[in-house]
């Protein structure tokens, strides 16, 4: 039997260079781990799923399978398309052939389904995992693989670039079961000698009359590597990138994304010689992980520290509890205060025990906050399903630009701004700091912004950044057009040209004012505002907004959807018809603090800044 390339002169000639396997090389042990890990999870047929990892070498002679992959080899190394990339990775996987044994990592997993489904697809966890690329099927609610792309990750670590798939299955009936593996190797095109370029993927096992190799087919050294233990898949990674660090960076791996799984349960690993990992021996393993990546493994603490300060926060949390979060369920918090802690930041997992990501939108910046420690663990399946949308195929990030429906897009948002929303109203009951020092930046500024902004995602240093108003700053700002001077925009404080009359402005609720005779308004200075929550039935905002104003009197407090002059837009307050304000009397020179609640439009749109005037009584009207 040969390894089975398809062939054709309508086949698309591949490079060496994968992009879906490129995702992964940055952190080859960290991505299999994930991946490999999450698929068990999902096909989990009780609550809880054992996985088993190993090292073993077959000898070239009892695996022709193997000896058969060094023909391929020379066939495209006869090809006038290398790459001096390409060219090195398959001399290199030449002598480890013509080695004479060639080394496995072993990953079983037990207690799931097996991959299950028609060998020949078109739907099914088999046809998926090992035919397909780029597609994703999950059975269960709250599933962590939305790409397709992680079926690569193993591939990514294998020096041969070749993987096995085996796999132990319900048979016909309830009494039988059955066996089927495929070998899948994945390289870059060429041509044959009849002109026709050849697939980049191979693969062993699958021909013109037959899909897979099943049973009694298998080769023995597949069927010994599993031990009888019922239904389940073994991934066979051939010459496995693996030094002596492998298992403990694997352990280390394990702990870091997967604490919650152990710890809750749901998950239980044999690892080597390291031994079983579960709820009951994790505390031992936690410490020896800890103590190789202060000595030994000091080079990949790095990429670890974060997670591993999650680790302790759920370990020691200072407080803990549920929150329910209305059109999504509830989400379990681990909150930790101490002296220790000098960060702010919110780490995000799903209901598999998974931790995401601590770089989430509008979970990254709080400026006006002490510093905390959370771990947010989405266990519903509506809020895992939510950010299992949002995920890249690392599983390391969320944004909205992996949302490619636009309506599914703009629901999604609308969920995910209140899912942060609550967070960050934990956070403030929580870890609320209480220093009077002023802050010119809004602390949920980035709830009002794009919620894939670079300026959130590029944020360093966890410590507030202050930035103070000068009171001389003057600006020229146009509102609508026309030619009346009048005093500078408030939220920048100071005087300034502002040009005011001429048209109309639109509010959210509607109505249109005029703006003729808003020339009167009165600067703002050190304008900042929060945002306490939103109510998707209403949809409204609800703001604690803060100034110093320059002078005393009875005023309308007037709050922009800031923009260019020609998309500016009233934020209509409720409880106030017919008025773009909040009537109010204020003090010069004195804080001032006002909560309200404003309509943002029936379209629920969440991304604008806000700016702010102040309005004497008697230049508001309503446009005819």
């Amino acid at each position: 039997m040969k390894w089975e390339f398809a062939a054709g002169r309508t086949v698309q000639a591949e490079g060496f260079n994968n992009a879906a396997i490129n995702h992964f090389t940055s952190d080859r042990t960290g991505s299999l781990i994930r991946e490999i890990v999450q698929n068990s999870l999902d096909a989990a047929v009780g609550n809880s799923v054992r996985l088993k990892f190993g090292l073993f070498d077959v000898p070239i002679g009892k695996a022709p399978e193997l000896a058969a992959l060094d023909k391929e080899f020379d066939r495209i190394l006869g090809s006038d398309s290398l790459s001096d990339q390409s060219e090195k990775f398959l001399k290199r996987a030449k002598a480890t052939i013509q080695s004479g044994k060639v080394r496995f990592l072993a990953i079983h997993d037990f207690g799931t389904t097996g991959l299950t489904g028609p060998l020949d697809g078109p739907k099914g966890a088999w046809f998926t995992l090992v035919r397909s690329t780029g597609r994703s099927e999950k059975s269960k609610e709250g599933a962590l693989g939305s790409f397709g792309h992680g079926s690569k990750a193993p591939f990514a670590i294998s020096g041969l670039r070749t993987v096995f798939y085996y796999s132990v299955v319900p048979g016909a009936d309830e009494a039988t079961s059955q066996k089927r593996l495929l070998g899948k190797t994945i390289l870059q095109s060429s041509h044959d000698g009849d002109g026709r370029v050849t697939a980049a993927t191979g693969f062993f096992g699958l021909g013109p009359n037959r899909s897979a190799l099943i049973d009694g087919e298998i080769p023995k050294w597949v069927i010994e590597t599993r031990e009888d233990a019922g239904f389940g898949t073994t991934v066979l990674v051939a010459d496995p990138r693996a030094d002596s660090n492998f298992f403990e960076l694997t352990r280390s791996a394990l702990l870091a994304n997967f604490f919650l799984a152990i710890q809750s349960g749901k998950l239980e690993v044999e690892l080597g010689d390291f031994g079983l990992i579960t709820k009951t021996s994790l505390e031992e393993h936690l410490e020896n992980s800890l103590k190789w990546l202060s000595e030994d493994g000091k080079e990949y603490s790095e990429g670890l520290r974060e997670k591993f300060r999650s680790i302790e926060t759920i370990r020691n949390a200072t407080h803990t509890g549920t929150i329910a979060i209305d059109s999504l369920d509830e989400i379990q918090y681990f909150f930790r205060l101490a002296d220790s802690v000098t960060v702010k930041r919110v780490g995000i997992a799903r209901s598999r025990g998974m931790l995401i990501t601590h770089r989430a939108p509008q979970l990254i910046n709080f400026p006006s906050h002490s510093f905390f420690d959370l771990v947010v663990w989405a266990k519903g399946p509506l809020a895992s399903e939510m950010l299992v949308r949002l995920e890249n195929p690392q599983h390391d990030q969320l944004s909205f630009d992996n949302v490619e429906d636009q309506e599914e897009r703009k629901n999604l948002k609308a969920q995910y701004q209140l899912f942060a929303s609550e967070i960050r109203k934990l956070v403030g009951s929580i870890a609320q700091n209480n220093s009077s020092e002023k802050i010119e930046i809004s602390e949920l500024q980035s709830l009002l912004s794009d919620p894939n902004s670079n300026a959130d995602a590029e944020v360093i240093s966890d410590r507030p950044t202050v930035r103070r108003v000068d009171p001389k700053y003057k600006q020229k700002v146009k509102l609508l057009g026309g030619d009346k001077s009048g005093r500078g925009r408030g939220s920048t404080g100071g005087e300034g040209t502002r040009q005011t009359a001429g048209g109309n402005i639109p509010s959210t609720s509607g109505e249109k004012f005029s703006s003729s005779g808003w020339s009167d308004s009165e600067p703002l200075e050190s304008f900042r505002y929060v945002i306490n929550g939103f109510d998707l039935s209403k949809k409204s905002a609800s703001l604690t907004v803060k100034f110093r104003p320059a002078e005393s009197g009875s005023f309308q407090l007037v709050l922009l959807r800031a923009g260019e002059a020609s998309e500016r837009q009233i934020l209509s307050p409720l409880g106030h018809d017919n008025s773009p304000g909040v009537p109010i009397s204020i003090k010069a020179e004195q804080d001032f603090v006002l909560a309200v609640e404003v309509f943002l439009g029936q379209e629920f749109d969440l991304d604008f800044g806000l700016e702010a005037i102040l309005l004497e009584s008697s230049s508001v009207e309503v446009a005819s």
